[in-house]
């Protein structure tokens, strides 16, 4: 009883039809996609094109003036910290292609900070490099011998009286290992 109907043949064709409807459907959204990309792409291309006007037209200067006035103020901060010193060295570097010690000295501390594990007190005896190496170039130029650094050495410290005692419990030792003194890092200005 429950025999499957038999479909009559007329209905073949409207399902083809049917197959015939998708694919048209199928090409307007592909047409609608690429519609869409298109004009998805010519938005992004404004806002591009918008993007740079306001970044490089607009804040490129300004951010720029902001940089050379910090580079400035640096200069100037290194010319008051380092001036008494690195003054009477500006006239003879000038034979050495160095127009502003100060303007070099200040890149040099520049690129000190960069490196890794900087520390505020890194700074004085790079400077105190720096000097030396000027001072000893100019006074080969001069054919004269180096003069002696400015600052004398710190004092050493004298033992206290208490003594350090080492006790070892079963056999082992402790070890200590001074630290590891980390190099000075060359720079451009080094070479003055």
């Amino acid at each position: 009883m429950n025999e499957p109907m038999e479909q009559p043949a007329s209905t073949t064709a409207p399902s083809e039809g049917k197959v015939y409807d998708i694919a048209e459907i199928i090409e307007a959204v592909v047409k609608l996609v690429q519609d869409m990309d298109e004009k998805l792409t010519s938005l992004c291309a404004a806002h591009e094109a918008l993007d740079k006007e306001i970044h490089e037209d607009f804040f490129g200067p300004i951010h720029k003036q902001y940089q050379e006035h910090v580079r400035g103020q640096g200069i100037e901060g290194v010319r008051a910290k380092y001036g008494a010193r690195f003054g009477e060295l500006a006239e003879p570097l000038k034979a050495f292609g160095i127009e502003d010690v100060f303007e070099r000295l200040y890149d040099a501390l520049e690129e000190l900070k960069k490196g890794e594990g900087y520390k505020d007190e890194d700074e004085g005896p790079f400077v105190d490099g720096i000097f030396s190496q000027a001072m000893d170039r100019i006074s080969r130029v001069r054919g004269q011998p180096p003069k002696p650094p400015e600052s004398p050495e710190p004092p050493k410290e004298e033992p206290s009286a208490v003594e350090k005692t080492t006790v070892t419990i079963g056999g082992d030792k402790p070890t200590d290992k001074p630290p590891a003194k980390t190099p000075k890092k060359w720079s451009p200005a080094m070479d003055l």
